[in-house]
């Protein structure tokens, strides 16, 4: 999720700034378009504030690679089981 939001090819945040930006730049063509742009940015604000929670709590997440490895094994041998019957 922080990936999709930060560091994608093309993060959601970077094309929320552009989309708030594109909007800003034709305010004085219709009354409603301030009050879009300006929703567009809390909407920003928001998953930048979502983000780092994310980037925090992973941040925290323990990662037991012989453990991972385990798991991975026995799902091997559980697969492999189930494909002989």
């Amino acid at each position: 999720m922080y990936y999709q939001l930060k560091e994608d090819e093309q993060p959601v945040l970077q094309v929320l700034k552009q989309m708030q930006s594109s909007l800003s730049a034709l305010a004085n063509f219709h009354k409603e378009i301030p009050g879009i742009a300006q929703r567009l940015q809390s909407s920003y604000v928001e998953l930048q504030d979502i983000a780092g929670d994310v980037e925090r709590v992973n941040d925290q997440l323990q990662y037991d690679g012989a453990r991972m490895e385990l798991l991975n094994e026995r799902l091997a041998l559980g697969y492999r089981l189930y494909k002989k019957t």
